[in-house]
Formats: structure tokens, C-alpha cells, sequence
């Protein structure tokens, strides 16, 4: 339709006009499927990074990651702010990062394939 194709050259647009703001902060606004998942993606990020220790150290745990005593907050809010960029990938690019980091994908990206055809 021709809503559905205005929005797509609008997110266009605000992908090319406003990335300049967010490659500095390492947001890959490129790889995340829409602007709303990118708004999600922007604010916890934001957040993540305004956490005090005790709290960023709550947030790690509350997300179910496994945190190493040796890790100093900025090893922390680095592997948070990771995580939270991972959560916000389609399939496609969560896929990519793992064959990119030797990470076996097993049956999920199968099943994933399978259920998307």
C-alpha cells in the first residue's frame, strides 16, 4: 500500500539523517528491524549506561547473565549495553553475530528457517 511504502522511505530517512547520533555511541540503528525497536534499543542503552554499580549489577542479573567477580563496571556495562543490542536484532542479523563470533546456532536458526519459508 501506499502508507506501508511512505513509512519505509520515512524510515529511511531517519535512518540516514539521524545515524551520525548513534554510530559514536556504537547503536547499530542499521541492523535493528524498525524505529521501535530502535526507540527500546536507544532508552535501555541511555539507561544502562546512567546505572550506578550496585544497580548496573542488578540489571545484569535481573537480564539472567552471568556475571564474573573479576569485572570491573565498565566490563559490565559494556557486556549489558551487548546484550541489550542482541535482544533488539532480527533473526537474520542475531544470526550473523553468531557466525561472526563461532557461536553454534544448532537447531534454533533451523527451526527459525523452516517456520520463516
Amino acid at each position: 500500500t501506499e502508507t506501508t511504502k511512505r513509512n519505509e522511505l520515512i524510515k529511511r530517512l531517519i535512518m540516514s539523517e539521524w545515524s551520525s547520533s548513534w554510530v559514536p555511541r556504537n547503536i547499530p540503528a542499521q541492523r535493528v528491524e524498525n524505529l521501535d525497536a530502535l526507540d527500546s534499543l536507544i532508552q535501555r542503552i541511555d539507561r544502562a549506561k546512567a546505572l550506578s554499580d550496585v544497580a548496573l549489577r542488578a540489571d545484569f542479573r535481573k537480564m539472567g547473565l552471568q556475571e564474573d567477580p573479576s569485572w570491573r563496571a565498565d566490563d559490565l556495562r559494556r557486556k549489558l549495553v551487548e546484550a541489550l543490542i542482541w535482544e533488539h536484532l532480527p533473526m537474520e542479523e542475531l544470526h550473523r553475530e553468531c557466525l561472526q563470533r563461532g557461536v553454534a546456532v544448532g537447531d534454533a536458526w533451523t527451526e527459525y528457517r523452516k517456520g520463516a519459508a
